[in-house]
Formats: structure tokens, sequence, C-alpha cells
């Protein structure tokens, strides 16, 4: 399962790497947080990745963290075995910390205490 937030360099490396990474078609999941932010992925992504389907997931309660672990329980329980959930990672300089949200430090703190959850993260530093 990849983790797509946005048609950048930093989500283009994270779908390089889930297809790497999978035997079978990997999933490509987007949690949809912000309805606008949403549309434009969809948009970029129908150019950018003809015929490969992004799955869009809503999430009621904007909790990124939540929603992706409650995604990766349910693959797991459909298929068994472990979970790989690849995220791309902005690693920003010291300066940078107060301007990135952190709910993507949420999302990957709690799947990596998920049980059963391989994290698998895709670093980029700004």
């Amino acid at each position: 399962m990849v983790l797509v937030d946005d048609s950048n360099v930093v989500g283009d490396r994270a779908c390089a790497v889930g297809r790497l990474i999978t035997r079978d078609h990997p999933r490509f999941v987007h949690f949809d947080i912000d309805e606008e932010e949403t549309r434009r992925l969809e948009e970029s992504w129908s150019r950018k990745e003809p015929g490969i389907p992004l799955e869009i997931v809503p999430s009621p309660i904007r909790e990124l963290a939540d929603s992706a672990v409650s995604m990766a329980r349910s693959v797991r329980r459909d298929h068994g075995g472990l979970v790989s959930v690849v995220f791309g990672d902005v690693v920003p300089r010291w300066w940078q910390h107060p301007l990135h949200a952190d709910e993507a430090r949420e999302a990957k703190a709690a799947l990596a205490r998920d049980p059963g959850t391989v994290l698998v993260l895709v670093p980029y530093q700004l």
C-alpha cells in the first residue's frame, strides 16, 4: 500500500518504491482530508499515471493516522500476513520543522506501532 499525499517529487519517489517492493500490483491510496486537494491530486494523477487506479478513501474525522492504521489493518485482514506501507517522508532542516504539519509524524508513529505493518519511509531532504 502506497500512501499518496500529493503529486510532487516526494509522492513520485514513494510511488516508485512502492512499485519496486511489491510482487503484485501496489495499491495507491489517498486519504481525503481536504476535498480541493483531493480534486487537484486526482487530476494530476490521471495525467501522470494513466491506467493506474488511485483509491480515494474518505477520512471523515480528518485524521490521517487513524485512517492509515485502519486501512492497513483491513488490508492485513483481507490478505493475511504483513502489510507494507510506503510513506513519502519530507525531512526538513532544523529551522523548517515548525512549517511542517504534525499529522504526518503522527501517522508514521501510529503505523510503526501497529503490529503486522511494515513501514517503508522514502525520505526527501528539503
